[in-house]
């Protein structure tokens, strides 16, 4: 269908009123993906022009030195910063996701993709080996003694933030397990939230 965002919420609000909140999340997405695709990645207006206008203007009062400093980094990265767009950032980070957040799949895919990235990394570069326990240390043993399946159990346990104890991560694998742990907590906080939000209404 095309037609303008007004008529987009119209219909939105439309089929909410109807209980047909699937058609209601379908439109949404359609909604925010042709307002995601008119954005552009560098904005050229005047609000942001003015706004570095004035700023080199305040810097002509400083010393002769500090301005030309200044005035390479207004040049070299602020006006960068001033005419990106980042809410189409936002939007795209949003629509691949979660489908704007009325969609389940995507997270789930992200999930399990990147449980199997992780795993195929720790398995072929030896990231992490099975943890052996005496009664005086408890250290790692050889890596080569991990097989893919125990890479994977150890990046989904990883993944949803208790990695289990039977494995150890090798050198700077510990970063990356730290890494996953921080990707799994967040997928997992949006995974409950669009849960709850198809759930509650």
């Amino acid at each position: 269908m095309v037609c303008d965002p007004a008529i987009y919420l119209l219909l939105i609000n439309n089929f909410k009123n109807l209980g047909s909140f699937k058609d209601a999340d379908n439109c949404y997405y359609k909604y925010r993906n042709l307002e995601q695709k008119d954005k552009k990645w560098y904005s050229s207006s005047n609000k942001y022009i003015d706004s570095l206008v004035k700023i080199k203007e305040e810097l002509v009062s400083y010393p002769r030195l500090l301005y030309a400093d200044l005035h390479w980094l207004f040049s070299a990265y602020l006006s960068w910063i001033y005419r990106f767009n980042w809410s189409k950032l936002y939007d795209l980070i949003s629509e691949i996701s979660c489908g704007y957040g009325v969609r389940v799949l995507p997270i789930l895919l992200w999930m399990i993709g990147l449980s199997l990235i992780f795993a195929f990394g720790y398995h072929i570069f030896d990231g992490i080996a099975p943890t052996v326990i005496s009664e005086t240390t408890t250290k790692a043993a050889n890596p080569a003694d991990v097989s893919i399946f125990d890479s994977l159990y150890f990046s989904i346990t990883a993944l949803i933030g208790k990695p289990t104890t039977s494995f150890n991560p090798i050198g700077r694998w510990k970063y990356i397990v730290m890494i996953e742990s921080i990707l799994g907590y967040l997928l997992l906080a949006l995974f409950v939230v669009v849960i709850i939000r198809k759930i509650i209404r």
